[in-house]
């Protein structure tokens, strides 16, 4: 399968702890910035719909606004529903550039 990666951002747009929310195509993607290394998920809470940039981010998981279950950023592994996961997505850095893939 191709790579199809996509610029979503830059890594000075995000300090470390921050979250954004970017859209590819039509796949909405959080980004999370853990002590410098970038990570893309799946910006919608698997239970509910919920939009997880709106969440808290707590060590490595983001809390949904909407319940409190609490997802992996790194996994997308729900820490208290462990049959829950939100879809995660291939990322890299080139130069400053953060860019993924959603395919």
């Amino acid at each position: 399968m191709a790579e199809n990666y996509v610029k979503v951002a830059v890594t000075s747009d995000l300090k470390p702890g921050d979250v954004t929310m970017t859209k590819i195509d039509k796949v909405e993607v959080l980004i999370a910035n853990l002590d410098g290394e970038f990570y893309a998920i799946d910006n919608y809470c698997p239970h509910e719909g919920w939009a997880l940039h709106e969440g808290i981010l707590e060590d490595d998981c983001i809390e949904c606004p909407g319940h409190s279950h609490f997802y992996s950023v790194k996994t997308g592994q729900c820490t208290g529903v462990p049959s829950e996961m939100a879809k995660t997505f291939a990322l890299k850095i080139e130069g400053d550039d953060i860019l993924v893939d959603i395919g």
